[in-house]
């Protein structure tokens, strides 16, 4: 995924769901220091704008903590405000797609995640964000040829494996003959590789359920998450 962009002195970076997150030190509490350094990034941000109305930038970041806050009306209208103002910048069209998305306004989220990766091919954050609307509206073959180029190009994004898997396992569901064999031998793959970087009850249950699809039923014993587990190791490919 693209490098983590770090705000000046505000404690916010912008990480791979896109919208940015709050950085705390180790020990601190997120939620005791969250509201104060988002008030601070966002005054911060204000001030920027007053002094300089055309940064599309700084529109853009406060588009970014209102979305974070759940203004998403608000953070919109920053974000097409930062599209217009700078039409080279990928950034703007990919928060839009996620607000969008998250109002639930689907076919908008499709044609701003479509703009930022025609501005920034390279872009996988977008790339995955609209593989989950693919999936949503039930196009599982858009969304497993979107979810293969995001995996090949950050091979360590565990989510992407994971959602990859469960897609290639609903698809196979519905397919016949060698495609749902396929498709079931890549799902496996798939969430073995969310397991490994990610080992999470989800991705073990996830698999142990395919594995017995397959009929490697001690595998899938092996895979179960049991009660009380902590899950620490993972599985050996």
């Amino acid at each position: 995924m693209c490098a983590l962009e770090f705000c000046s002195g505000t404690g916010i970076r912008k990480g791979e769901a896109g919208f940015f997150s709050i950085i705390t030190a180790p020990g601190e509490s997120h939620h005791g220091n969250q509201q104060g350094q988002t008030s601070a990034a966002l005054a911060e941000f204000r001030e920027a704008v007053a002094e300089h109305p055309d940064d599309a930038v700084s529109h853009d970041y406060i588009g970014v903590i209102l979305g974070e806050a759940g203004s998403l009306n608000e953070a919109v209208a920053e974000f097409e405000g930062a599209a217009r103002l700078d039409s080279s910048l990928s950034d703007p069209h990919f928060h839009l797609g996620l607000a969008y998305e998250r109002l639930g306004k689907i076919n908008d989220a499709i044609r701003q995640y479509e703009a930022a990766l025609r501005l920034n091919p390279s872009m996988q954050e977008a790339r995955y964000g609209l593989s989950a609307v693919c999936a949503k509206i039930g196009d599982l073959d858009g969304a497993i040829v979107l979810l293969r180029e995001v995996v090949s190009s950050a091979p360590d994004f565990a989510e992407a494996h994971y959602n990859l898997g469960l897609n290639l396992s609903n698809r196979y569901k519905t397919s016949t003959g060698m495609k749902q064999k396929s498709d079931l031998d890549e799902a496996v793959q798939e969430l073995k590789s969310a397991v490994q970087q990610q080992p999470d009850a989800r991705s073990y249950l996830a698999l142990g359920q395919l594995l017995s699809d397959r009929g490697d039923f001690t595998a899938a014993i092996e895979h179960l998450p049991c009660s009380g587990s902590s899950l620490a190791r993972a599985p050996a490919a």
